[in-house]
């Protein structure tokens, strides 16, 4: 009796064709800037049944299952202009169902798992199960990248060739860029191509970099390198006067002037209150409101140091006019889009010997400190960004910019003081007999090392062909780095819209990234690493039987004149010369040794 009492009571639920069991009004909030996502839940009952058995001779179940709807689904953003109010489409999912297949004459549905995605202007949204996400394309123009550094050889008729290779690199990571609030994704390219951008999206009158390409190439997902196709030839020459050696004012730094740095800004919710927000980076392409092409401008380090009269093509080039107000774009207040004196420095320093140059004394390790051609480690002392040597190797090859880790920290060195003493960029507090490390930014070359000799009199100066191999690193990607903050500016069309403003609220300092430079640990012993070199000696002009000067001389010569100054022999003025790979750009140096 009890028994059949459940099932009348079971078989009048069953009865009811549906009933609306729960209802409720909800809000999902995005984060920062992004917006809320307010919707209507409900879940529904209904019923059906199937046959156990045989049809008329087996036992009828009836059973019951939920639909659960989302509906007056609306998407709010209040902190941008205009306002947005957007209608969404809703969903539904079957939940508690047996299946179509349970038995015969089975009238109940399959379960399913709703969904909803919905592409508005700069933003789609996706939500399913009272989780959201939203995600917000869009890019910023950092004033500038530094694309590689050519370091150049001695001598007037010397050229280093790097050609059929993709050796000159960079590879560059945003990621101290951000709010400790905000998680950085893995960076995601949809392509290794390096698109034309404009107005806020791909310019299709122009067409991808033939000379560059990206691709991630370290143990850093947040990092993208920027490297040249195997088909672009690149060359840097030594001074006119063959008496300097190397001077370095003569090296080349690249700079790349019409960067677009590609970013998603994603926000998350739930019913439960829950949320989260993420950046990815999604890697670069370069502006046409510039040129059709990436603006990439050789510099000379002399140019940004003082030593060399600055060209009027730097001065242009520098001044990026293009990027200005009235084209549509908007800067932090008190900047604009020419390059300042903070922005050349950040750039001039990219080069570790940019203050070793033609009057530079021999081994004058302040400014042309020795590459140590491997890490290094002792013990020092620090005193909040202060770091004094106490043992184990000395500073005298660690390059300023340079990474060494204290105590197991790792922290950026701001200037190297001396031999025993260095300052850091922020503070390693006070420690007393720590250990330290630094790996080394250079790696010198298993070619041979190469004279640079002056013929007998009335003798020439032949050109020696070299090819120099890069050697496999083992860097992960982050044990070498240079960094410093770039400031941005936003197009129009991102302004006060979705992406500008909730992307100025991901960055701890608005305006600005702070672009990590770190190595590329890809770049290995293959036939296409190599860079041709040809060298060529010091003339020898015979004056009453000998050359005039001799090499190397006794003074410092002025490279522009090539005339003796009154200083003592310069570092650069050696006759044998040692070849150094750059772990961080791809590049070979030329290091002297063997002066008087």
């Amino acid at each position: 009796m009890h028994t059949r009492v459940r099932v009348v009571a079971l078989l009048a639920i069953t009865m009811l064709s549906s009933f609306t069991f729960a209802s409720s009004n909800g809000t999902i909030n995005f984060g920062s800037n992004l917006g809320t996502l307010s919707y209507t839940y409900s879940q529904t009952y209904y019923s059906c049944s199937y046959y156990l058995g045989a049809p008329g001779s087996g036992y009828l179940i009836p059973t019951n299952y939920i639909v659960e709807t989302f509906s007056n689904v609306v998407y709010q953003n209040t902190s941008i202009q205009p306002n947005i109010n957007q209608s969404i489409p809703g969903y539904s999912d079957i939940a508690g169902s047996p299946g179509p297949n349970a038995g015969s004459q089975d009238s109940c549905p399959a379960d399913t798992s709703g969904s909803s995605t919905y592409n508005g202007t700069g933003y789609t949204i996706y939500y399913y199960g009272g989780n959201a996400y939203i995600y917000v394309p869009g890019y910023v123009n950092p004033k500038y990248q530094v694309a590689g550094v050519l370091y150049s050889p001695p001598g007037s008729k010397s050229v280093a060739t790097y050609m059929n290779n993709n050796l000159v690199n960079s590879t560059v990571t945003t990621k101290k860029s951000f709010a400790t609030s905000y998680q950085i994704m893995t960076s995601d390219l949809t392509s290794g191509s390096i698109s034309p951008f404009k107005g806020g999206s791909i310019d299709t009158s122009s067409t991808v970099s033939n000379s560059y390409k990206q691709a991630t190439t370290t143990s850093d997902t947040t990092a993208v390198t920027v490297q040249t196709s195997t088909s672009y030839s690149q060359a840097v020459a030594g001074p006119v006067c063959d008496y300097c050696g190397v001077d370095h004012d003569y090296d080349i730094i690249e700079v790349w002037l019409n960067p677009v740095q590609l970013f998603t800004v994603i926000g998350y919710g739930d019913n439960r209150g829950k949320s989260a927000n993420y950046v990815q980076p999604n890697g670069y392409g370069f502006s046409t409101w510039d040129a059709p092409g990436m603006d990439v401008y050789h510099v000379f380090a002399g140019e940004l140091n003082g030593d060399l009269a600055v060209r009027s093509s730097t001065t242009a080039a520098f001044a990026r006019s293009w990027a200005s107000t009235s084209n549509g774009f908007t800067y932090a207040t008190g900047q604009g889009p020419a390059l300042t004196a903070t922005d050349k420095l950040n750039i001039l320093k990219t080069d570790p010997f940019w203050n070793c140059t033609y009057k530079s004394a021999v081994w004058a390790p302040a400014n042309c400190p020795e590459p140590a051609s491997a890490s290094f480690s002792g013990s020092v002392g620090t005193n909040g960004t202060v770091v004094t040597w106490i043992s184990g190797n000395t500073f005298s090859r660690l390059l300023d910019q340079a990474k060494i880790i204290i105590n197991g920290v790792s922290y950026t060195v701001s200037t190297v003081n001396s031999t025993t003493s260095l300052t850091l960029v922020s503070s390693a507090g006070v420690q007393s007999g720590v250990a330290y490390s630094a790996p080394s930014r250079f790696t010198q070359s298993t070619n041979l090392n190469f004279p640079y000799a002056q013929p007998s009199p009335g003798g020439q100066s032949t050109p020696t062909g070299y090819t120099w191999s890069y050697t496999t690193t083992n860097m992960t990607g982050v044990d070498v780095g240079h960094e410093f903050t770039v400031t941005y500016g936003l197009e129009q069309v991102f302004g006060v819209k979705l992406f500008g403003v909730g992307f100025q609220k991901t960055v701890q300092q608005q305006w600005s990234t702070v672009q990590t430079y770190e190595t590329n640990s890809q770049i290995t012993n293959t036939n296409t690493s190599t860079a041709v070199i040809s060298i060529a000696g010091p003339a020898c002009n015979v004056v009453s039987g000998n050359c005039s000067p001799v090499y190397p001389p006794s003074h410092a010569f002025n490279p522009v004149t090539c005339t003796a100054l009154s200083l003592a022999t310069a570092f650069g003025q050696g006759d044998n010369m040692y070849v150094y790979q750059d772990n961080l750009f791809g590049t070979f140096l030329v290091e002297p040794y063997g002066q008087p």
